[in-house]
């Protein structure tokens, strides 16, 4: 018998009630373009600036 995500998710032996609703609350379906946001967020960086970046914030926390 196989198990889905689903399935797995709204068990109480998986995560949880609980923790099956903060999951599922994460997830909604939007109107904006993740991808258009994410290129103009990070124009002109590379991968090695973009890490740069978020260890220097994690510094300043």
């Amino acid at each position: 018998m196989g198990s889905t995500l689903w399935t797995r998710l709204f068990s109480s032996v998986e995560i949880g009630v609980v923790d099956t609703i903060r999951f599922l609350s994460q997830f909604r379906a939007g109107t904006r373009n993740y991808t258009e946001e994410r290129e103009q967020l990070f124009k002109g960086m590379s991968v090695k600036d973009i890490i740069a970046d978020i260890k220097s914030q994690r510094k300043s926390v």
